[in-house]
């Protein structure tokens, strides 16, 4: 099955060593995999264009490493009958992860080669969006970088500034993935303005605390949107599991003296709600979806606690798991079936069934 392709693809994305799957690498392979499919459109952006779009956020988690970033663009244009993109995917894509300067403890470093998994898990719904002609429009962008410690890496009590103009005071350059996700974040909402948005990423340490491996928490603005992904994730058995997007955490991420925004909370608490919060800054609030005159529909899954498998058990092998493409995939597919309706919305949620 095509889906299973996809799994596979981003699988095995995750799974390979970060000197052979630096943000250069990884373009060439999209390229390579993706290139070729119809109504398929690749971008690959390089430094010079970070800069003119003032991703401060997202360059200044990259300088610390030797290996040139990437930011990553994919359009598919699967409704030609249809302007405007259905769905926005972004994907954290950190190629490697040391933590940087507030570098982290070495058992288990080697894994940090899967912090990529939420680009792999994007660009592979892209793929199998493609392979199979689903009728939608949808876009993808993935920042791509390395996280590592050097002379000019970003030093904790850095203050940075976002492409949205807000200034963030970086407390833990080891708190990097929500950088530059909210630079790609507000790219996404900006430039394409979808209806709905989903971001992947391994972020939070936090959510592996709160769910371990068995559940994928999902924080989402939207009841419908939640309703249909935990629909999907069912049919495919990747468990999802909602959690809380509440205003005091929000009050957690404006502590700094320094800036707007801290990049972590003072406490240990809620890590994983106070990082979703962080992103919803920059999912772009004030920019209104003008059809239907509806606010866009969020959703930022953390699959932190998902990337991997610890050991072989049935069809499930040790290493990175390519997880959520097999459910992102078949939600799109409806999105598109329901569009093919003329559903509006509501009525398209209250009609949504994922087969398995």
């Amino acid at each position: 099955m095509i889906s299973g392709e996809a799994q596979n693809l981003a699988r095995r994305w995750a799974d390979t060593p970060a000197n052979l799957m630096t943000p250069t690498k990884f373009c060439e392979e999209v390229v390579q995999h993706l290139g070729s499919l119809n109504h398929i459109t690749i971008h690959v952006r390089d430094q010079a264009w970070a800069e003119a779009q003032k991703m401060g956020l997202f360059l200044g988690v990259s300088r610390g490493s030797e290996e040139p970033l990437r930011f990553l663009e994919i359009e598919y244009r699967g409704n030609t009958q249809k302007s405007g993109v259905d769905i926005g995917l972004v994907g954290k894509g950190v190629t490697f992860d040391s933590g940087g300067i507030d570098i982290k403890p070495w058992q288990g470093m080697e894994d940090m080669k899967g912090d990529m998994g939420g680009a792999a898990c994007v660009v592979a719904t892209m793929y199998g969006l493609a392979r199979q002609g689903v009728p939608v429009n949808a876009t993808c962008v993935v920042p791509l970088c390395e996280n590592m410690p050097d002379g000019r890496a970003v030093k904790p009590g850095d203050v940075l500034t976002a492409r949205n103009g807000k200034t963030v005071e970086v407390l833990n350059t080891d708190a990097e993935g929500r950088l530059i996700l909210a630079d790609a974040l507000h790219y996404m909402c900006t430039t394409y303005d979808p209806p709905r948005v989903v971001d992947v990423a391994t972020l939070t340490g936090a959510m592996m605390v709160a769910l371990g491996s068995t559940y994928t928490g999902v924080f989402t603005n939207s009841d419908a949107q939640w309703a249909a992904l935990h629909q999907a994730s069912t049919a495919t058995h990747e468990l999802l599991w909602r959690m809380p997007m509440h205003p005091e955490y929000r009050q957690a991420i404006l502590g700094s003296r320094m800036a707007d925004l801290a990049n972590i909370s003072a406490g240990r608490g809620a890590g994983a709600s106070t990082a979703a919060m962080f992103l919803n800054e920059f999912e772009n609030q004030d920019h209104r979806v003008e059809s239907q005159g509806q606010p866009r529909e969020y959703a930022h899954i953390d699959m932190a606690g998902s990337m991997d498998d610890k050991s072989d058990e049935g069809y499930h092998h040790k290493g990175m798991t390519g997880k959520y493409t097999t459910t992102i995939l078949p939600l799109v597919i409806v999105f598109s079936q329901a569009f093919g309706l003329g559903l509006e919305r509501d009525l398209f949620y209250s009609h949504l069934w994922v087969s398995d």
